[in-house]
């Protein structure tokens, strides 16, 4: 493999891993606000407490709410 593909080829294998990671977290924070919801915090705490902001709380809340 000539250095310019094997360059590429590693640039895409840093993105992948680090995209998949991102996902993770966002996984991970939507499933930490659900169970703060659940457990009656508001979203000014799960706000504060998580450091993810109101907006991103307010989605998720709507997303489980009927």
């Amino acid at each position: 493999m000539c250095n310019i593909s094997a360059g590429f080829f590693r640039d895409g294998v840093n993105e992948g891993f680090f995209k998949g990671i991102a996902e993770g977290k966002a996984e991970r924070d939507v499933e930490i606000i659900r169970t703060m919801l659940r457990n009656k915090r508001t979203i000014q705490e799960i706000s504060d407490l998580t450091d993810i902001p109101i907006e991103e709380v307010k989605k998720v809340q709507k997303s489980i709410t009927p």
